[in-house]
């Protein structure tokens, strides 16, 4: 398994913990989310600026809102998540 498909299955596999300690009512007290997207400071690839999505086009690990050149946006590239059209 390449180095970047690890990350983003270990990525899911926190999300979707998450998502069932709030789903079955445990809360998530000890998750810090510094820009309330939803996403435990730890795994977010943005953590200064919410991006629930957790888009990252170029696969660096930098979401695409925190990073320079994020690989996307551009003419004929994927639209940044939160850009609009």
């Amino acid at each position: 398994m390449k180095k970047n498909e690890l990350r983003k299955t270990l990525k899911a596999l926190a999300v979707a913990a998450s998502f069932l300690c709030i789903v079955m009512g445990y809360g998530v007290s000890w998750a810090a989310d510094s820009d309330g997207d939803g996403i435990d400071d730890l795994i977010d690839n943005c953590p200064a600026l919410a991006n629930p999505l957790q888009l990252d086009a170029d696969d660096d690990g930098i979401g695409d809102l925190c990073d320079t050149a994020p690989g996307c946006g551009g003419c004929g590239m994927v639209a940044c998540e939160g850009q609009v059209d």
